[in-house]
């Protein structure tokens, strides 16, 4: 039998309640949301932010992973 393991990003709601619970990747989307606004903000006041951002990501493991698959090899 095939072994499959099913990720997503964003962890909405919905992932976290269907079942099996499905993994994702979580973006942080509310820093995300407040570091644009900032440079939104900053761009209108004429002050320059860098080109690129980078952001940190979490993946969190659920039930769509089998325990195999979460232990590193």
């Amino acid at each position: 039998m095939a072994k499959m393991a099913f990720t997503a990003s964003h962890g909405v709601r919905m992932l976290r309640e269907s079942n099996p619970q499905i993994t994702t990747v979580d973006q942080h989307m509310e820093m995300r949301g407040k570091v644009m606004a900032d440079i939104v903000i900053k761009k209108i006041h004429g002050i320059d932010s860098p080109r690129t951002v980078m952001l940190p990501t979490e993946l969190v493991v659920r039930q769509s992973v089998s325990q195999e698959q979460r232990e590193p090899s």
